[in-house]
């Protein structure tokens, strides 16, 4: 039996990186290690045990104007898109919540069908719908329209003790 590995390349401009680090050490931070945003947030998650290591799952991470989608199998990331729900560069009315969520479920249905295709796999086992909103209407949208078990994740208890809130 051969078995196959998948090996993942992940580049970033020295200068960016150079630029990122500088900022931390102005205000006394040490940087001794960095990881892509993505990858550092399923060990996270999978840290606190949010997420199962044994499971293919979706994470949607979404605000208001952009959002993205990571697709987890057996603990590690497969499939990262970020995605523009709407520009608040341009002059234009932003999108009312029900054109936001027709928007978001159109990409992320995009990327799911995507990632099964490429990657000749089977369907996603749980969704995670990450965000700082409190509400469970998102979440019950996505698991009745995408007939996925979703669970939302409120990230604020995890902002209070990080970031200290005025």
């Amino acid at each position: 039996k051969i078995k196959r590995m998948r090996v993942h390349f992940v580049a970033v401009r020295k200068e960016i990186l150079e630029r990122y680090k500088n900022v931390l050490q102005q205000v006394g931070l040490n940087v001794v290690y960095s990881e892509p945003a993505p990858m550092c947030l399923v060990r996270v998650l999978l840290q606190k045990k949010i997420i199962k290591s044994d499971q293919k799952v979706a994470i949607i991470n979404t605000d208001f104007n952009d959002a993205g989608i990571i697709v987890v199998d057996k603990g590690i990331v497969q499939f990262v898109r970020d995605f523009q729900l709407q520009n608040p560069t341009l002059n234009v009315a932003p999108l009312d919540l029900e054109m936001l969520r027709k928007k978001l479920l159109n990409e992320i249905k995009i990327s799911l069908d995507f990632y099964i295709r490429q990657f000749r796999s089977e369907k996603i086992e749980e969704l995670y719908a990450l965000s700082f909103a409190s509400d469970q209407d998102l979440s019950a949208t996505l698991q009745k329209e995408l007939e996925i078990s979703t669970k939302k994740v409120n990230l604020q208890p995890w902002a209070k003790s990080l970031i200290p809130l005025e």
